[in-house]
């Protein structure tokens, strides 16, 4: 008889052993369901009839407890084949329910449990499951399917008065600053992935996962569900928050704020994650995977820190003259850019581009053009907009830091316009000689559009200042044309065309750089003077190469954009003529943006391929063109088909790379990058 006790008290113990992480008690009663020890029933009553029972939950139940009511529908039905009904509690009570976290039927007082305690009791005809927290109530439910649920027996309930279980590994208090965890909201100052609109108080779907998803950690290691606020909402709320802000401009280090009482996790779109288990590991004292407390139940926060990211330093921006110069004074050395698409998603662009690029022709392309303004004015939701600076920022980092070269382009939106929008702000003009003056005239309304522009430009190019990356700027590209507001020609509303004083275009290079160079001190810039190809002398409301060129203390490198109709042999005398006058400046030249004419690159009329374009750029050098870098222009659709102009869609790229040693790629100016 004793070693049969002994054995009973076995069992029972190794039960209470198993669930040590949440310990158990019967309840006492309905109405105070606190204070009793922790135990597990071991009697089992058994529902026979379980097809007359409903699940029921609240109407404003979480996700986290929808899905624990599917769980549980799934559990039975697989057990039993049968399917019951789900309801809300707003429908009318009837004898057989399987109530499901708080609902307003009333039939137990959970507001007495703890955040990580949970019930299960048969009271009447009823099976309650509930919780001190949506967190409880999901593993109660779990636990219910786990030790009543099953084919042989059905669905059973524990006998007596019912399981009640505390997890052990919870905290028993965190405290900021002197305010207590379960006060505080969750927001984000976060990258939104298509940069559409947010409307005032919601947040993105992005935004939304990445705070989701950090709340359900927070949940699991407090119990705690706090409220997700919209950042521009957090002055409606009392409490304190928790902040993630991925604005973080420094891609060597991140940091968790403690001000004012408020947690900033400061980081960037790719920091975030570990600036986030810093937080756990580091703040809480708790492990994410293994789901436990690591340091303390009782934590104090009072002050930040700053962790460090390793980061290898990038080329300077001596380094990258030097190596445009080795390849414009090497005939068999020609960087070879692609421009990425402006119609993908900034947040995708990059992969999308790159994954294209390398399938296709095998490498990765050695240099990469951006238009800059798409990141940084027309975007509506300011608060996307600093974040998708940032991201796209990192990206082209990184991809300097590997190697490759960048070069960006601003088509600045006229700044008539009041709301600019993307592709047709750039057309049109400003005006004549009177809208001109207005422009270089501090505080006339479009003076002050315009340098808000500057200002948001500057601002992104301080971004890769401060993590050291150099670039190729590209500014007021094609000035000598009549298709933008700030090109010689200017055509009006009424569609009468104008040649405008070159000195304008002139005196706006000369503010840009002003602007950017000696008031922001952002010195990380080469600049490059590129207009279109054009005829000496121009025409009647265009300009000659030379029309627009502000000064040698201004740029840098000189080139041109061209999209020639004829390839072989007939080399129109306009490229010659505008490369021999262009480098009479001392300056090495390169191909701002080069590709084939409209009548070999669009929709069924396209017959340009790699080959074309091999041929073309070898017969220019055959001529006596140097050239550091070609860039090829990104891809688009009109009516007529697509205008492919991409390296990777002109077709045979890997024959591009593979039949002419002279094109060099990512992997070779890493060589020459970082000898």
């Amino acid at each position: 008889m004793k070693i049969k006790v002994f054995a009973l008290l076995c069992t029972v113990l190794f039960i209470l052993t198993c669930f040590i992480g949440c310990g158990g008690n019967d309840v006492g009663n309905t109405s105070d369901v606190g204070g009793a020890e922790d135990v597990i029933s071991t009697k089992v009553n058994n529902i026979k009839n379980i097809s007359d029972y409903a699940i029921v939950r609240s109407a404003d139940a979480s996700e986290r407890v929808k899905e624990a009511v599917k769980a549980l529908d799934a559990a039975i039905r697989e057990a039993t084949s049968e399917r019951l009904y789900t309801v809300v509690d707003t429908k009318k009570e009837t004898q057989y329910e399987i109530q499901i976290g708080n609902t307003s039927r009333k039939s137990l007082d959970a507001s007495k449990l703890e955040n990580s305690q949970f019930v299960i009791k048969q009271i009447g005809d009823k099976i309650v499951i509930t919780g001190g927290s949506d967190l409880a109530i999901e593993k109660g439910v779990q636990y219910f399917i786990e030790h009543y649920i099953s084919k042989e027996k059905g669905v059973t309930v524990p006998g007596g008065e019912g399981v009640r279980t505390r997890d052990e590994n919870v905290f028993s208090k965190i405290d900021i600053g002197g305010n207590n965890l379960k006060d505080y909201v969750i927001s984000g100052i976060l990258y939104d992935v298509d940069l559409k609109q947010v409307p005032s108080g919601s947040t993105s779907v992005m935004e939304a996962e990445r705070l989701a998803d950090f709340s359900a950690k927070i949940e699991q290691a407090t119990y705690l569900t706090l409220p997700i606020v919209a950042s521009e909402n957090l002055s409606e709320h009392n409490g304190k928050y928790i902040m993630l802000d991925d604005t973080n401009s420094d891609f060597t280090s991140y940091e968790i704020k403690v001000e004012d009482g408020n947690i900033i996790l400061y980081a960037n779109y790719y920091s975030l994650d570990d600036c986030i288990n810093s937080f756990f590991a580091d703040f809480l004292g708790y492990d994410l995977k293994e789901e436990k407390i690591t340091g303390s139940q009782a934590v104090s926060i009072t002050e930040g820190r700053k962790y460090d990211v390793e980061k290898t330093a990038i080329y300077s921006k001596e380094k990258l003259y030097e190596v445009l110069e080795m390849a414009y004074n090497n005939d068999d050395m020609l960087i070879v850019g692609q421009h990425m698409n402006q119609t993908i998603p900034i947040g995708e662009v990059f992969d999308w581009d790159m994954n294209a690029f390398v399938e296709e022709c095998g490498v990765e392309p050695a240099l990469l053009g951006w238009d800059v303004v798409g990141t940084m004015i027309y975007p509506q939701n300011l608060k996307s907009l600093e974040s998708a600076r940032v991201k796209i920022a990192y990206q082209l980092t990184e991809f300097m830091r590997s190697g490759g070269i960048v070069t960006l382009s601003p088509h600045y939106p006229n700044p008539l316009d009041e709301e600019p929008v993307p592709g047709n702000s750039i057309k049109g003009d400003l005006g004549h000689e009177d809208k001109w003056e207005e422009l270089f005239t501090e505080g006339t309304e479009i003076n002050t559009r315009f340098m808000g522009y500057l200002e948001q430009l500057g601002d992104f190019f301080e971004i890769l200042k401060q993590n050291g990356a150099p670039v190729i700027f590209r500014n007021l590209l094609e000035s000598n044309g009549n298709w933008t507001w700030y090109c010689i020609g200017q055509t009006n509303a009424s569609g009468v065309e104008k040649k405008i004083d070159p000195k304008y275009i002139k005196d706006l290079w000369i503010l840009i750089y002003d602007y950017l160079v000696n008031e922001r001190e952002i010195n990380n810039l080469i600049w490059l003077y590129a207009p279109n190809v054009m005829a000496r002398g121009g025409g009647a409301f265009v300009g000659d190469v030379m029309d627009c060129y502000p000064g040698n203390e201004y740029v840098d490198i000189v080139g041109v954009d061209w999209y020639p109709d004829e390839i072989g042999q007939k080399v129109p005398d306009t490229l010659l003529t505008s490369y021999e006058d262009l480098v009479k400046t001392g300056k090495i030249f390169v191909y701002g943006e080069l590709s084939a004419g409209s009548n070999r690159t669009v929709g069924d009329n396209y017959t340009f391929t790699t080959e074309d374009y091999d041929e073309m750029l070898m017969r220019f050098t055959e001529l006596g063109v140097k050239s550091a870098y070609t860039l090829a222009w990104s891809s688009w659709d009109t009516p007529e088909g697509r205008v492919k102009l991409t390296i990777y869609e002109m077709g045979m790229g890997d024959r591009f790379y593979y039949n002419n040693d002279t094109y060099l790629d990512k992997s070779e100016t890493y060589e020459l990058l970082y000898d």
